[in-house]
């Protein structure tokens, strides 16, 4: 069972790494551009999509799926989609 879930998430633990790291670079970047001026709703939504991301790939690695599949919603919910979704 272990080896068909490792498949079946592989392409979405990737994707979720890859949004994650995108969304930090972009983060980054407000804060840098901002001059002082941040907008807080796109930085607090950044860090949400960064924390839930890190979160989905913890739950999936610990085999806790059901929980996954939650915080994928709520992620979905938010405005992110994800190729392998």
């Amino acid at each position: 069972m272990f080896i068909s879930l490792t498949m079946k998430f592989r392409h979405l633990m990737e994707d979720l790494l890859d949004l994650e790291t995108r969304s930090i670079e972009k983060t980054e970047n407000l804060i840098r551009e901002s001059g002082g001026t941040l907008a807080l709703s796109r930085l607090r939504k950044g860090h949400q999509i960064i924390a839930m991301a890190r979160t989905i790939r913890l739950l999936i690695e610990q085999n806790k799926e059901d929980e996954a599949e939650i915080l994928l919603t709520l992620l979905e919910e938010i405005g992110v989609t994800l190729p392998a979704r």
